[in-house]
């Protein structure tokens, strides 16, 4: 069995941290990649995030998960041994996959769960807090874009390339807009859609400004304009440990749907 990096990163991850594997006959069993993040200002306790994704036949499994979790060693030095975690991604129907994950020490509890908000007017407006505004989002050219795709990346475990932001834009139900004090950006939502379907793709509140209402604001000023534009649903996917965030969407009448993924997770070290 032979296991090399590819002459091209896989999916956007680099090519250092991408893998292939074959049998002694050239015959592709699998593949893997693992991307890192490291976000202080989010996740001050472990800062270091690295997803993990591996796709491989069960005979090359151990080879390929083997290699990954060594290039993870090596992450976890180069970043300065920042705390973190593996974070794996499995469908909840996988249960072999998710045996295997298990039996390499990984927490399966937690998951990606798809919620839907059925779009009606409210009776009474929701206005962000006393001092702030709500505005779009200034797009006026490649480097906004790129830009907002930078915050969309920081606020997703999902990576995006800057053509999915670009088609997203040219969607009829495509908004960025963010709650400010001044000049700062207290939160921000992006969301995309059409044919009565939107999608929320990023929401965040900055720390210093969580549980002031500033989400909440951010969703209903979504919600107001959606309707506007003929949307009859907003769905979002969130991570089921993010109990916060749930607890904010089901508050505002978001209907769980059922789980997309389950996230098999790893502290390191």
């Amino acid at each position: 069995m032979r296991i090399y990096h590819p002459p091209m990163p896989l999916h956007g991850a680099e090519r250092e941290n991408s893998y292939i594997v074959q049998d002694m006959a050239g015959v592709e069993l699998g593949q893997g990649w693992l991307q890192a993040v490291v976000d202080r200002e989010n996740w001050p306790d472990r800062p270091l995030r690295l997803a993990l994704y591996m796709d491989a036949h069960p005979a090359a499994r151990d080879t390929l998960y083997g290699a990954l979790m060594a290039r993870a060693g090596q992450l976890y030095a180069l970043y300065g041994r920042a705390p973190g975690c593996v974070t794996a991604r499995c469908h909840p129907n996988d249960i072999q996959l998710l045996y295997f994950y298990q039996q390499m020490g990984f927490d399966t509890s937690d998951g990606e769960e798809l919620f839907q908000w059925d779009l009606a007017p409210d009776e009474k407006p929701f206005f962000p807090p006393i001092g702030t505004q709500m505005v779009d989002t200034l797009l006026s050219g490649r480097e906004d874009m790129a830009a907002l795709l930078a915050r969309v990346n920081r606020y997703s475990d999902q990576p995006h390339e800057i053509e999915w932001l670009l088609e997203a834009a040219d969607l009829p139900y495509f908004m960025a807009c963010g709650v400010y004090n001044g000049t700062d950006c207290l939160g921000e939502a992006l969301v995309t859609g059409a044919e009565g379907e939107a999608s929320l793709e990023m929401l965040y509140t900055v720390p210093a400004w969580r549980r002031h209402h500033v989400a909440t604001a951010l969703l209903l000023g979504v919600k107001a304009q959606l309707i506007r534009r003929g949307a009859r649903v907003l769905r979002v996917r969130q991570p089921r440990s993010n109990r916060a965030a749930v607890a904010m969407m089901q508050l505002q009448g978001f209907v769980w749907m059922g789980t997309l993924e389950v996230r098999p997770t790893k502290d390191i070290p």
